[in-house]
């Protein structure tokens, strides 16, 4: 006989075979939360290291920037030195070499910059989430 609720007329084979699809779906569903977890917390890692890349990136340009100024405000009082020292007859080929050993860091500072800027991303706007407009 069966139940007046039951629409099965198998004796509830049919609840039974629906449950434990039920259950199929269900422990599906929890593996795709438990891989959706891993990877938002993987592209949050991933968001993090670039804020760190581009704030290094940007910190990075502007001493750069200012190591330019620096040594062009360096070169201007040696050239003054250099002046004023051939009539006092002070030799400043030490700090002519000094000078120019900086200048090749600095040069070869431009490069890695570049270089690294290269690894940061263009600023994007996420993607809206669906029935969301940007």
């Amino acid at each position: 006989m069966r139940a007046p609720w039951s629409p099965c007329e198998h004796d509830g084979k049919c609840h039974a075979e629906i449950l434990a699809a039920l259950r199929q779906v269900q422990t599906s569903l929890s593996r795709i939360e438990t891989q959706q977890e891993k990877i938002m917390s993987s592209q949050q890692d991933i968001d993090a290291a670039t804020a760190a890349l581009t704030a290094a990136t940007t910190d990075l340009q502007g001493q750069l920037g200012q190591l330019g100024t620096d040594f062009g405000a360096i070169q201007s009082e040696i050239a003054a030195l250099q002046a004023a020292a051939a009539a006092a007859g002070v030799d400043t080929s030490g700090l002519n070499a000094a000078v120019a050993a900086a200048q090749a860091t600095l040069a070869g500072l431009d490069p890695a910059v570049a270089q690294i800027t290269t690894l940061v991303p263009p600023a994007s706007t996420a993607p809206a989430p669906p029935g969301v407009s940007n």
